[in-house]
């Protein structure tokens, strides 16, 4: 099982109906990537998406989960399952 840690939540951004990544602002344009295709963007067009819409999206886009991982935007953990646990557990008792 994995959980998706957001380390920079102000890098995850929404153009229109596409979440991605900001990966440069210069001068008051962003580069902002998908994961399939970059785009050169003004900040004033980009808005926060919800969280839900961010896992979603991280879940089945990896080129882009890939990329934010790359740039430390988000990180992933490694969690064992409540049975794996449990087995762990009663092994013990």
């Amino acid at each position: 099982m994995q959980r998706t840690i957001i380390l920079k939540p102000q890098s995850i951004m929404q153009y229109k109906s596409m979440i991605g990544v900001v990966l440069y602002n210069e001068d008051d344009m962003l580069t902002f990537s998908t994961g399939h295709k970059v785009y050169r963007i003004k900040e004033k067009d980009l808005t926060h998406p919800l969280n839900d819409l961010i896992e979603k999206t991280f879940n089945r886009n990896d080129e882009l989960k890939h990329l934010a991982i790359e740039h430390d935007i988000i990180e992933i953990q490694e969690r064992d399952s409540i049975e794996t646990y449990l087995s762990y557990v009663k092994t013990y008792n």
